[in-house]
């Protein structure tokens, strides 16, 4: 493989578009997240089903985005003479001209703040999902226990009876 200038240039104009993807997608789950939060607050089940099918989708979509990444990766570290594993942005960085490295460099802290903002945002999801089951268990178990608590049932001829053991609807007559 020819090494010039030119090439390297290429491979590193077509990473910054990638991550310019990458950047992009990380802001739209972020959105996503708080969105998600408003709507499971609010109960919107029809909103949350078209939410799930816009999150399926471009997670179809944002696959070929990774397939670019992992391509130029592979061809920049064949390029630099490193493996692929140890080619990370601040590697590549070093083997830049100072124009491209600002560049990268400024791409490099976008993703790196949109990272962190959206560890945030998924631990303030997680937690308020939980929060959610632990609320709808503990209401569902009071309803059933409740039920269970010694009833007193009445038949047809007025005679009482504990229902001990009884479903959470009880069916006698």
């Amino acid at each position: 493989m020819s090494k010039t200038p030119v090439e390297m240039e290429d491979r590193v104009g077509r990473l910054l578009a990638v991550l310019d993807v990458d950047i992009e997608h990380l802001r739209n789950c972020l959105g996503r997240l708080g969105k998600l939060r408003c709507l499971v607050i609010k109960r919107d089940e029809a909103a949350l089903s078209k939410l799930l099918e816009d999150i399926r989708i471009e997670a179809e979509d944002y696959a070929g985005n990774e397939s670019k990444r992992l391509v130029l990766r592979r061809e920049l570290a064949n390029y630099f003479g490193l493996e692929v594993g140890r080619l990370t942005l601040s590697a590549l960085e070093n083997f830049l001209p100072a124009d491209k490295r600002a560049h990268l460099a400024a791409r490099k802290a976008a993703l790196r703040s949109l990272v962190e903002q959206l560890r945030n945002e998924y631990v303030s999801t997680a937690v308020l999902i939980s929060d959610c089951a632990r609320i709808n268990s503990a209401l569902l178990k009071s309803i059933l226990d409740e039920s269970r608590g010694g009833l007193v049932c009445y038949d047809a001829n007025g005679t009482a009876s504990r229902a001990n053991e009884t479903a959470f609807v009880n069916m006698r007559l």
